[in-house]
């Protein structure tokens, strides 16, 4: 039982597909909630209109908070047309909550 899988895991929002992530399978229970690590998370999302820069981006981080023991991903987004934007992020590890898995697809044993 001390195998590895690498999978490709399709999550919901409440009105459809997010997007999927790739990972490293670590766990999993009844309800489908699952561990994760090495994780690649893509999803598409159109673009804002007007685009918002978040008050505290750029600011520095006091010492000793979570921030700096494990820094907020960076999610990069490359246009693919028509308002349409492709955006992926990488986590170290991740916990998905069954209620939001689509479908486990194991890319390679």
């Amino acid at each position: 039982f001390n195998e590895v899988f690498t999978s490709q895991v399709m999550t919901r929002k409440d009105t459809g597909v997010r997007g999927v992530l790739h990972a490293t399978l670590i766990a999993f229970d009844k309800q489908w909630n699952l561990a994760l690590s090495d994780v690649l998370e893509i999803w598409k999302r159109k673009g804002p209109k007007k685009r918002k820069v978040p008050p505290g981006l750029g600011t520095p981080v006091p010492k000793g908070t979570a921030a700096t023991i494990s820094p907020v991903a960076t999610v990069t987004e490359t246009p693919l047309g028509k308002g349409v934007w492709e955006c992926t992020r990488h986590l170290p590890q991740l916990m998905v909550r069954g209620e939001h898995v689509v479908l486990v697809n194991v890319v390679e044993r």
